[in-house]
């Protein structure tokens, strides 16, 4: 009997032993276990967070597309109802000469190139302002649109120049709002 008595005592001195290394097993488990699950969660939030910055980009970049195209197509209308209008009053191509020989200031010769629809409301206008200006009927030049040339320099004041530099000056306005982030 006293072998199975020693026997059993080997037997529980071994279990226990085993049951000590199962618990520092299964410690060492939980640990690997918790280590994972924070590398885990450290990576999914970098990937998170890259995620956002990228939506925020194609968002930005979304925006901007749609503020060029309103812009464009405000500029559009603008264009096709300036035009409308030239064609209805000459008056509004004598304004926009008028402003452009202006800005020519005492710059003598002048050259005041307009649509040959215009050229009659042109001459008049001359005569009634300087009479040291040459008006020339051009075809290139649409209804309500000029050009004044001087030894100066040159105004291009006809309609897709100025709604050109209105789209520029809009989109330069935007950014600078924005503190030139679109």
């Amino acid at each position: 009997m006293g072998r199975v008595i020693k026997g059993q005592g080997r037997f529980e001195a071994e279990e226990l032993a085993s049951v000590g290394t199962a618990r520092e097993m299964l410690a060492q488990v939980e640990r690997l276990r918790e280590r994972a699950r924070q590398e885990g969660f450290e990576e999914g939030t970098a990937r998170a967070a890259a995620l956002l910055v990228l939506a925020e980009q194609i968002r930005r970049g979304a925006v901007e597309r749609a503020m060029e195209d309103v812009v464009d197509l405000s500029l559009n209308v603008a264009g096709a109802l300036h035009e409308r209008a030239a064609r209805e009053d000459p008056a509004i191509v004598m304004s926009v000469a008028k402003e452009a020989l202006e800005r020519m200031g005492n710059a003598r010769p002048v050259i005041l190139r307009v649509a040959p629809t215009e050229a009659l409301a042109a001459e008049d206008l001359v005569v009634r302002c300087s009479g040291c200006v040459k008006v020339v009927a051009e075809d290139g030049i649409e209804a309500g649109g000029c050009i004044v040339e001087s030894s100066t320099g040159t105004v291009d004041a006809r309609v897709p120049t100025r709604l050109e530099a209105l789209r520029r000056a809009l989109i330069l306005s935007r950014g600078s709002k924005n503190g030139g982030d679109a």
